[in-house]
């Protein structure tokens, strides 16, 4: 079985399915275009932080475009300040995660975080 049916078989059993560090691995576009992907993700390599240069800037912005020319959501990780968020929102990124959005939560405290925002 190859890559792509088990990603339909995943899919088929109601799980999305995703690729992590999406413009940063060394993955070939004509590999993963044939991939029925739910999303991706771009991590702290793309993400702009105290190391991040023109050259970042120019990949991750490369990145989220390719990502939305193949019709995929991009989630951008680590998001940690409000700089950074600015740069993302502005840059395409459709969904941000990190500590800047909310810290890791128990079991516990998520599921109560679920009813709180059902009840808005």
């Amino acid at each position: 079985m190859c890559i792509r049916d088990s990603i339909i078989e995943i899919r088929e059993r109601g799980f999305t399915v995703g690729l992590s560090n999406f413009g940063y691995a060394g993955l070939a576009l004509r590999f993963i275009a044939d991939l029925q992907l739910d999303f991706v993700k771009i991590g702290p390599k793309l993400i702009p932080g105290k190391t991040f240069g023109t050259g970042s800037a120019a990949a991750a912005k490369a990145a989220i475009k390719q990502a939305h020319h193949f019709g995929w959501p991009v989630i951008a990780e680590n998001v940690e300040d409000e700089s950074q968020r600015e740069w993302l929102v502005a840059a395409g990124a459709d969904a941000l995660q990190g500590y800047y959005i909310c810290s890791p939560l128990t079991q516990r405290d998520f599921t109560n975080w679920l009813h709180y925002r059902a009840a808005q």
